[in-house]
């Protein structure tokens, strides 16, 4: 509304600018006010206008907050790969472990790889572009990050692949069959997967309730 007001207002500084009375008599008296309401128009439009730019600059640079913010979302695909990357692994050693061919396996890794890379460069644009719209605190209190992210993945498939050599051992325990430990070891890392979806879902949730 303030913009509307303020380009009326300019261009009827315009018009009358732009007009001239075609009485001679007139015309040097007639003329001043003319040029007087035009300035005084623009210098309103002006005034007008100042508190309407500042006000759609703010608007603008709030929904491009929420917007960045938004975009953390995508660390939900990268969760996702990973989980298709650790599952992979666990088939792989599993099948090493009974001695079974895994060449169908490992271009299955292979794939599970090039997504987990794909989908964690994504999150990391992501989060590039959101921390220039973030205060320090907001940054500091978002839990899961590009790097912590990368690390809990690395951790995950080391401690899944790790397990194929556990074969190679004299394991007369039952308890400690490389079987039941990959098991375990799978279980575990299922669980700490679904936490870190919970407490990114949480965090950026948390980012946006704050900022709406």
């Amino acid at each position: 509304m303030e913009i509307f007001v303020a380009v009326m207002l300019l261009a009827l500084g315009f018009v009358f600018g732009s007009l001239s009375p075609t009485v001679d008599f007139w015309e040097f008296d007639i003329a001043n006010v003319f040029e007087m309401a035009a300035s005084i128009g623009t210098v309103i439009a002006a005034v007008v206008a100042i508190p309407a730019l500042n006000s759609w600059r703010k608007q603008f640079k709030h929904g491009e907050k929420i917007k960045r913010l938004e975009g953390l979302r995508t660390i939900d695909g990268a969760i996702a790969a990973l989980y298709s990357l650790c599952d992979s692994h666990n088939q792989h050693v599993a099948c090493k472990l009974r001695g079974d061919g895994d060449s169908a396996l490992l271009t299955e890794i292979s794939l599970a790889r090039s997504l987990w890379f794909e989908t964690t460069t994504e999150f990391s644009k992501s989060w590039r572009d959101a921390k220039i719209v973030m205060e320090q605190d907001e940054i500091e209190k978002f839990r899961w990050h590009p790097d912590r992210l990368n690390g809990f993945g690395l951790e995950l498939v080391t401690s899944i692949a790790t397990i194929e050599h556990h074969s190679h051992r004299h394991l007369p325990d039952v308890t400690t069959s490389p079987f039941l430990t990959l098991m375990q070891e799978y279980n575990l890392t299922r669980a700490s997967l679904r936490e870190a979806v919970i407490e990114s879902r949480e965090d950026i949730d948390a980012l946006l309730k704050a900022n709406i």
